[in-house]
């Protein structure tokens, strides 16, 4: 009788191993581009033709740029709390910090230069119980608006 060669057949328990679990992080707040992504889901928007259009007493229009943009150009009635930087640098309990002065009773409309730092800003402002909007296109939409205004007075 020839004996067949092979692997020798391995005995091993079926014991479950239990893997190790990593222990739970902290919290952390969401990372800039985290929360970039979700504001452009979540947040609403207005054109700047609706907005100069509006007759709402109930809107408050928040220009989040630096001080030194805001007294450039800003859109007249507008209030200025510079959260610019610090949204950019993360640091969102300051934001949350400067934000909290603000009126609930009123919708907010966020703006910024293109509109895309006041997405972030309304994302937080939302979380803290207001309501909001961005301007589309921020000031660079706004300056758009103005000029398709000189050029029609001029013609």
């Amino acid at each position: 009788m020839v004996k067949k060669r092979g692997k020798p057949k391995a005995k091993f328990t079926s014991k479950k191993v239990k893997k190790a679990k990593a222990p739970k992080k902290a919290k952390q707040q969401p990372s800039k581009k985290e929360l970039r992504a979700e504001a452009i889901k979540w947040v609403k928007s207005i054109k700047p033709k609706e907005l100069l259009n509006s007759n709402n007493k109930s809107i408050l229009i928040l220009d989040i740029r630096n001080k030194n943009k805001f007294d450039e150009w800003h859109i007249q009635g507008s209030q200025n709390i510079d959260v610019y930087n610090d949204i950019w640098a993360g640091n969102f309990e300051d934001v949350r910090k400067k934000l909290s002065k603000l009126p609930k009773d009123k919708e907010i409309i966020t703006i910024c230069n293109a509109g895309i730092t006041a997405q972030p800003a309304s994302l937080i402002l939302e979380s803290m119980g207001y309501r909001t909007k961005v301007l589309e296109n921020g000031m660079i939409g706004w300056n758009e608006l103005s000029l398709q205004f000189k050029q029609k007075d001029v013609s």
